[in-house]
């Protein structure tokens, strides 16, 4: 990635700042391969997902737009959480968010979600959450002022719903949607409320979409 391009994407989300949480590491590039073996875990939920890390993830961290955050477990040394971050012109996201379950109840979601916002620049970046795990994230994301925008059918698997949150374009793609007959491929869905109790915070612009999105889920 071109220099200038960085200083744009600096200027944009934010400086790269240091960690302020001492118990908690950026990855070099050359580290981010070895922490795959933890990513393993969450292989079954996204279909893909090792492809991602490998044609994504891996060259963002040398380019400098992505970034992997850890937690390490002091007894073994063992890395125990972990964060993937991406950061560029276009969008600021928490790819991955995950903690050993050996190490939950511990405080390492919460610390490794601050310093990822702060290395993002950005208190409100783009956060997708399945509905099989929304239980375990939905008080974290709540916490950190996460508004949840739309939940989609069949975004990763076709059987499951995501939980998408802070991704306001989407709810500009679902207010301008066309007509169903003006629709070149499989229709989106129709807009409605997300209920009341599957949603962290009463929001009127929520909605939930279906079908065939016209996006890179794999972002």
């Amino acid at each position: 990635m071109h220099a200038d391009l960085l200083s744009s994407i600096t200027r944009t989300t934010g400086s790269p700042a240091g960690l302020l949480d001492p118990g908690v590491k950026r990855l070099t590039p050359d580290e981010v391969a070895g922490a795959y073996t933890l990513l393993e875990q969450v292989e079954h939920l996204y279909p893909g997902f090792r492809l991602w890390f490998a044609r994504k993830v891996v060259p963002g961290c040398v380019e400098g737009s992505r970034a992997i955050l850890t937690t390490v477990d002091e007894r073994t040394k063992e890395i125990s959480g972990i964060v993937i971050l991406k950061r560029d012109l276009h969008e600021q996201k928490v790819c991955t968010l995950f903690v050993h379950p050996d190490h939950t109840g511990r405080g390492n979601g919460a610390r490794l979600l601050a310093e990822g916002l702060t290395w993002l620049g950005n208190s409100r970046p783009v956060i997708t959450v399945g509905e099989n795990r929304y239980g375990v994230f939905s008080r974290l994301l709540k916490m950190h002022g996460f508004e949840l925008t739309s939940k989609v059918h069949g975004l990763y698997r076709p059987d499951e719903a995501e939980y998408v949150f802070n991704d306001f374009a989407c709810l500009h793609r679902a207010a301008t949607l066309p007509s169903r007959s003006e629709l070149p491929y499989a229709p989106i869905g129709e807009r409605r409320n997300v209920s009341a109790n599957a949603r962290p915070h009463s929001s009127s612009a929520d909605t939930t979409l279906s079908g065939n999105l016209n996006w890179d889920a794999y972002s």
